[in-house]
């Protein structure tokens, strides 16, 4: 039987960078690479162009620093291949430490193909036709293939795509290919909360294609890696690693007003983050599975999917949205900075250690630190939310909007970030956070006080 691959939670954070090829120059470089190390990164998705290579000092420049890149090749499937180029291309990146490579996009959209060879039979075998040379031509130059996402629902269903390309490569004898292959997923929440879907179809035996049934969650969430999973280990008997593409939410998402969009946009990427890092577990249960290879965020609006513009960190006009600023103080606030993952570790392997994070606190968490870092600079308002086993919760977004209104303060879940602050707001009631913890707050020289539930504020 084979090997689980395995890794780290903190490694896992990635992001998406610009849909062409026109910023790998050297300022692009000097800006971005700063960035990404600040955010914490350690995957990035990179447009590979099928013409000529993306510069050698821009890949190997991101591998010093311990972003290992994701080549995306993504010609037109009907279009003529040149095979030979692409070796070339991708015995080059090989050479230059680049091990994962993403081939096509999206192969279930109608508007993936040309409209006469869209409507013909055997679309899966068509598609593999063109997909199994490209895969297996990387894993002879010591690469990762990486399956293109599928788009969640899509105009062929995702699932029965998925499911009908794992019976076609076994029915190929190309099974040695699925022992080197990760599976694309894309993992956007629109007007969902995080845990939609969570429990795959074990849990949602009624979710049916095209169907929306009321007390039937379906796989397009955050959790689309458990249907596609589920999908793996019932046709080949285990799982696939998985790749999570264009994850997180979108701005103005679960019925926020457009004032405070890019506020709760932040505060839910927060949460999101805390939980693919280990903290916030419930029950031991972590957000992500150990086969998750990354997690990786729009960074930048793309010029082919305006939907992008809604998801990126940055603007059209690259000004970073709240999110960027709270994400980096979020990896600033982690005892240890997290090291690459260029390659898994496997099932027995789980016991290494890996860098420790302060846990970030559920509601009525006894988890609290012993000890509070208070060496970074001080932070004048803390707003301190609880966090639940599906992330922040609605009723807190709406009870903070006046604050967030009236004032710019600080918005989080770090007890020991909160620590830095002359002021903490605590949202809840009395049982949220520990007495433990708010001694802790008072014993760094916090003055703390309380949001209620009917959006009172009183010193506590």
């Amino acid at each position: 039987m084979s090997l689980v691959p395995v890794f780290p939670k903190i490694n896992r954070l990635g992001f998406h960078y610009f849909e062409d090829s026109q910023h790998y120059t050297n300022s692009d470089l000097e800006f971005w690479s700063a960035e990404l190390k600040e955010l914490g990164a350690n995957w990035l998705v990179l447009s590979a162009p099928i013409e000529r290579a993306i510069p050698e000092e821009f890949l190997k420049s991101l591998i010093e620093i311990e972003i290992q890149p994701i080549l995306h090749f993504n010609p037109r499937i009907e279009a003529p291949l040149d095979k030979t180029t692409l070796r070339l291309l991708l015995n080059q990146y090989s050479r230059w430490g680049v091990r994962y490579v993403l081939f096509y996009d999206r192969p279930n959209l109608r508007t993936s193909w040309s409209p006469s060879t869209w409507s013909q039979v055997d679309l899966v075998d068509r598609f593999l036709d063109k997909f199994i040379p490209c895969a297996e031509m990387a894993a002879e130059l010591s690469m990762t293939p990486i399956f293109p996402g599928l788009e969640p629902g899509g105009d062929y269903w995702d699932l029965a795509f998925l499911r009908s390309t794992f019976s076609s490569i076994l029915r190929r004898g190309n099974g040695d290919l699925l022992e080197k292959l990760v599976l694309g997923a894309f993992a956007r929440l629109v007007n969902r909360p995080v845990d939609w879907g969570a429990g795959g179809p074990q849990r949602w035996p009624d979710a049916r294609p095209y169907r929306i049934q009321p007390g039937v969650q379906d796989h397009q969430g955050f959790h689309i890696y458990e249907w596609y999973l589920a999908a793996a280990n019932q046709l080949l008997g285990r799982f696939l690693p998985i790749l999570l593409l264009e994850a997180g939410y979108f701005l103005g998402d679960r019925g926020q007003t457009n004032e405070n969009n890019e506020s709760i946009f932040a505060i839910n990427t927060l949460a999101l983050l805390n939980r693919m890092a280990g903290e916030g577990e419930i029950k031991s249960q972590p957000v992500l599975p150990d086969s998750a290879v990354a997690c990786c965020f729009p960074l930048v609006p793309g010029h082919t999917r305006g939907f992008l513009a809604k998801m990126s960190w940055y603007r059209s006009d690259g000004s970073p949205r709240p999110v960027v600023d709270a994400a980096k103080r979020w990896v600033g606030g982690m005892q240890s900075p997290p090291a690459a993952a260029s390659q898994p570790k496997y099932m027995e392997d789980t016991q290494d250690s890996f860098p420790s994070i302060e846990p970030a606190l559920s509601p009525n968490s006894s988890d609290a630190p012993t000890r509070i870092e208070t060496d970074q600079p001080l932070i004048s308002h803390y707003i301190l939310l609880p966090l639940y086993a599906w992330g922040a919760a609605d009723w807190d977004f709406e009870l903070i909007s006046p604050l967030l209104r009236d004032s710019h303060p600080t918005v989080g879940f770090s007890l020991n970030e909160a620590s830095r602050a002359e002021r903490v707001t605590v949202v809840g009631g009395p049982g949220v956070f520990t007495d433990e913890a708010l001694a802790l707050l008072r014993s760094s020289g916090c003055t703390i006080d309380r949001l209620t539930e009917n959006g009172t504020v009183i010193a506590s």
